[in-house]
């Protein structure tokens, strides 16, 4: 870079930082106010709770407070009878069942 580049280069940005302090270049910085509702959103507007997401004793093992499990219907090692599909609490040991 020679000498009268670099005298110009320097020129310019001398310009551009008095235009900056002066306050004509520089734009205006945003809000960062957010606005607040002034009145609760409508009980409409909310969408409806999933009965799935809502904790009772049919969902969740009362318990544990574990969703229930789904036990595939086989054959007992013990007796050697089939059994049905059921729902269990994931616990080992627990005897809880979802209301019928």
């Amino acid at each position: 870079m020679n000498e009268d580049t670099a005298q110009r280069i320097a020129t310019a940005l001398e310009q551009i930082a008095l235009e900056m302090v002066k306050g004509k270049s520089t734009p205006e910085a945003p809000s960062l106010e957010v606005p607040w509702p002034t009145e609760p959103p409508a009980a409409e507007a909310l969408p409806p709770i999933s009965p799935a997401y809502v904790f009772t004793p049919l969902t969740a093992c009362p318990v544990h407070h574990q969703a229930w499990k789904q036990v595939p219907a086989g054959v007992s090692k013990r007796t050697g009878q089939a059994y049905s599909a059921f729902m269990a609490c994931p616990e080992r040991g627990c005897t809880q069942r979802p209301a019928a």
